[in-house]
C-alpha cells in the first residue's frame, strides 16, 4: 500500500477513440502530489472535503512550466499523508524534470496529460 501517483497522456482519434500512454509513475513522491492537489484545488475542486485520490488531473503547459520550476528550485510543498512516505524530492528531481519536458512535447503532439494518483 501507499502513495502511487504518475503522468499520463491521452490523444483522441478522428474515429472518437483514445490513444493512452505513460510519462512516468512514481512510488511514493508526497511533495509532488501535494503540489498537483494545490493546483487540482485552485484550478477545480476547491472543496476542501473532496479526497484527492484516483481523480484525473489535466495540465496545461503553464502548469507545467510551474511544476518544472518548482521541481528545479526545490520548491514542492512538504505533504504527509497517511502511507504517502517521506519527502522524495532528491530522489525523484531529474526524473520529474524529465517528465516536465515529455509533458511538453506531448502536448506540441496534440495530446492532453493528465497526473493520476492512487492511496
Amino acid at each position: 500500500m501507499g502513495l502511487d501517483h504518475g503522468f499520463n497522456t491521452v490523444l483522441k482519434t478522428h474515429e472518437g477513440e483514445e490513444v493512452h500512454g505513460e510519462i512516468a509513475v512514481f512510488r511514493k513522491h508526497p511533495n509532488l502530489h501535494g503540489w498537483i492537489e494545490k493546483e487540482w484545488r485552485n484550478q477545480v475542486q476547491p472543496d476542501e472535503t473532496e479526497d484527492f485520490n484516483c481523480v484525473h488531473f489535466y495540465l496545461d503547459l503553464d502548469t507545467i512550466n510551474r511544476l518544472q520550476a518548482a521541481n528545479e528550485n526545490d520548491a514542492l510543498p512538504p505533504t504527509t499523508g497517511f502511507f504517502f512516505g517521506s519527502d522524495a524530492d532528491d530522489l525523484y528531481r531529474d526524473e520529474l524534470n524529465n517528465a516536465c519536458l515529455d509533458m511538453k512535447q506531448a502536448l506540441k503532439d496534440g495530446y492532453e496529460v493528465y497526473y493520476w494518483s492512487w492511496w
